[in-house]
């Protein structure tokens, strides 16, 4: 998980840069929030199923330990933050970067949502899903 996730976040190419965003805004937009559309933007039940919500792939299994330590340690108000600041100056030029400095704007308006998220993610990649159960996020 360390090399991957090091390598998406290390924002050098711009499919790289759009995809962090995408996640950023996954986490600290509300569900349905519609407010931002950068190219493919995710949805937070896009974010959650991919987690392994009772609708996905990964519906009875969970992320291994190791992993959801290294999330627990990379995720955060702070680190999100400065990749999102990496982001939008990644995206300097392109077509995208209006809608980055949007997310890159609101982002200190939902503290507390990102915060809140970051922490309730892992929680909910480290237990098992079970069938036809579904998640959302807590706030």
């Amino acid at each position: 998980m360390e090399r991957l996730w090091t390598a998406w976040w290390s924002v050098d190419t711009v499919g790289r840069a759009i995809a962090v965003l995408q996640y950023v805004s996954c986490l600290m937009y509300p569900v349905n929030e519609k407010r931002c559309s950068l190219r493919g933007l995710l949805t937070a039940e896009v974010v959650l199923h991919a987690c392994g919500n009772s609708k996905g792939i990964c519906t009875r299994i969970r992320w291994l330990e190791p992993n959801v330590a290294f999330l627990n340690r990379v995720l955060g108000v702070r680190g999100v933050s400065k990749i999102t600041n990496r982001a939008v100056d990644r995206l300097v030029g392109q077509l995208e970067h209006d809608v980055a400095v949007q997310i890159q704007t609101d982002l200190p308006l939902l503290t507390a949502a990102l915060q809140a998220r970051c922490a309730e993610l892992p929680q909910l990649l480290e237990s098992t899903r079970e069938p036809g159960r579904t998640h959302a996020w807590s706030t």
